[in-house]
């Protein structure tokens, strides 16, 4: 008899450089209408992820999407969402979500953040738990 070991990792995403705020995507506040993107993430030896968004502030005029997008090369990256792989539009604070992403991801990942709306204001965290 053996026992299934499986690798559990947990993954903050990072702003990329030219973001308006810098850092971990724990607690972080966002302002002002755009695309962000985070860091890339080697996730090849992953099979699942499952995503936590938590958002504790919101501008309630305005709207954030969070896209999972997925990557070959680690250069160039396209959205997930022909599988509905992406959190469900933010408009409001207290959301708390748990997404899990589908098995074709690719070998990269990295989160696409849009806020729209005059006055975006969003304060929220992001994390994974990879498994394979």
């Amino acid at each position: 008899m053996s026992l299934l070991v499986r690798d559990n990792r947990v993954l903050v995403p990072y702003l990329r450089d030219g973001a308006p705020t810098a850092g971990a995507m724990t607690a972080i506040t966002m302002t002002g209408a755009g695309v962000y993107f985070t860091n890339v993430m080697d996730v090849g030896t992953f099979t699942e992820l499952i995503g936590f968004l938590k958002v504790t502030a919101a501008d309630g005029a305005s709207t954030m999407d969070v896209n999972l997008q997925g990557s070959a090369d680690g250069k160039t990256f396209d959205d997930l969402v022909a599988g509905g792989d992406k959190f469900t539009q933010v408009t409001t604070a207290a959301v708390h979500e748990l997404f899990k992403f589908g098995s074709n991801f690719g070998k990269y990942i990295r989160f696409k953040i849009t806020l729209a709306g005059a006055a975006s204001s969003y304060t929220f965290s992001l994390w994974l738990v990879a498994k394979s």
